[in-house]
């Protein structure tokens, strides 16, 4: 592993950390009997927090050299991650049905844009990061991104859930630039430690979630859109 990269660990911590934080009062902070709380939720925690436990174990493998380990959990993830994306598809359908009748049906496949972008730019930073893995430097960056879409999530209900203001969209907003701010900064990191050619994944996972934010801004309520949700709605949430 590279040395500038040898506390990455403290990154996938700090994120798994704000996951918590974001989730605490709808969720973890329901331990241990988790009141009304679905399944589905349980299987969507449990897959997360298993792939967050791969994140923080890889880099401590590699400083410990403990390579055909570090490879083992490597395949092991081609396993898990399906179960992970299935389980953000899961807790995606939950919500649907949920507000089904209590907002207009056109709004609700609107609201599915922002969790379904989240599932789809997690499956192709984690698969952009396997295509790579015979690049270390290449294939730890995607890894890296793919962690940060997780901050999203959490960061958009922080304000609603510790305040009780209702969401916002100052929250989503800033739900959107935080992940963004973080790729920049490692970016910058990277030029600084003069590892311009190795920052190319930061730039192409950056240019992907600001797709995805633009679009936030312009598809939801496009007919276009409209008719993907409900395509995917009736095939599968």
């Amino acid at each position: 592993m590279e040395r500038s990269y040898k506390h990455i660990g403290l990154l996938f911590w700090t994120v798994l950390l704000v996951v918590a934080l974001g989730f605490w009062k709808t969720y973890f902070g329901l331990f241990p009997g988790f009141v009304g709380v679905p399944i589905s939720w349980h299987f969507h925690a449990a897959m997360l927090l298993l792939w967050f436990a791969m994140l923080i174990a890889q880099p401590v493998l590699i400083r410990a050299r403990r390579f055909a380990m570090h490879r083992l959990l490597g395949r092991l993830s081609f396993g898990l991650v399906p179960l992970v994306v299935l389980s953000m598809l899961v807790v995606t359908r939950g919500q649907f049905v949920r507000f089904a009748g209590v907002v207009s049906a056109r709004q609700n496949l609107a609201d599915l844009f922002i969790p379904l972008t989240q599932t789809l730019l997690f499956a192709a930073f984690y698969g952009l990061a396997m295509a790579h893995r015979r690049q270390p430097k290449v294939h730890l960056r995607y890894v890296v991104a793919s962690s940060l879409v997780f901050l999203s999530p959490a960061l958009g209900r922080l304000p609603a859930l510790w305040s009780g203001a209702s969401f916002s969209t100052d929250s989503i907003i800033v739900s959107f630039l935080v992940p963004d701010v973080v790729l920049l900064a490692l970016i910058g990191f990277d030029l600084r430690g003069g590892q311009d050619k190795h920052s190319r994944p930061y730039v192409v996972s950056l240019a992907l979630l600001l797709v995805s934010h633009l679009g936030w801004y312009f598809l939801p309520d496009r007919a276009a859109w409209q008719a993907v949700a409900q395509g995917l709605v009736q095939a599968f949430l």
